[in-house]
């Protein structure tokens, strides 16, 4: 089985060309969405460990039987998790 016959000419190697060039364009805009993403996300869950930190401290270690403090410890659990 041989390459195409209809590929085998200049034309079609600037064609080729042209489209490995839209596709490295295309990784590149996909790695940067995929970095900004995982900024983002950092970020996010630097925010809620903050203000799971400030609803802990405020709410002592005897209050977890409220919803916001049951949110607290399913979070800090998953957290641990996450890291290990």
């Amino acid at each position: 089985m041989s390459f195409g016959s209809d590929l085998q000419g200049w034309q079609s190697h600037e064609a080729l060309l042209g489209v490995q060039d839209y596709e490295i364009n295309l990784l590149e805009n996909v790695r940067k969405c995929v970095i900004h993403r995982a900024k983002c996300d950092r970020e996010y869950v630097a925010a809620l460990s903050s203000v799971i930190g400030t609803v802990t401290q405020k709410l002592g270690s005897s209050d977890y039987d409220t919803p916001t403090g049951q949110a607290s410890c399913l979070f800090t659990s998953e957290h641990s998790l996450v890291q290990t």
